[in-house]
């Protein structure tokens, strides 16, 4: 393996299992939809915090676009859910 492509695995990696995974696992607000606006440093969720809507446009880009690179269904549904939040 070469250089590049152990960096490409890599931040495929990182990417996967903690950006797009704290997202979807910490950030998901399955009562009123999208995500959160708002976790402290320790980890405590601030559920009452206004949800920004660039904030939430922009992870549903970034699910998107994950979707469209990696081809993981998780990411197909995640987006269409964000995106009729968005919508409605």
């Amino acid at each position: 393996m070469n250089i590049l492509s152990g960096m490409q695995q890599e931040m495929r990696t990182i990417l996967e299992d903690n950006i797009l995974s704290f997202w979807a696992d910490k950030m998901t607000d399955p009562v009123h939809g999208g995500f959160y606006g708002r976790i402290t440093g320790t980890d405590k969720l601030e559920p009452q915090a206004v949800k920004g809507a660039v904030l939430n446009a922009r992870i549903l880009w970034t699910f998107s676009s994950a979707y469209r690179l990696l081809h993981k269904d998780e990411y197909l549904k995640a987006q269409k859910e964000f995106e009729e939040l968005l919508t409605a």
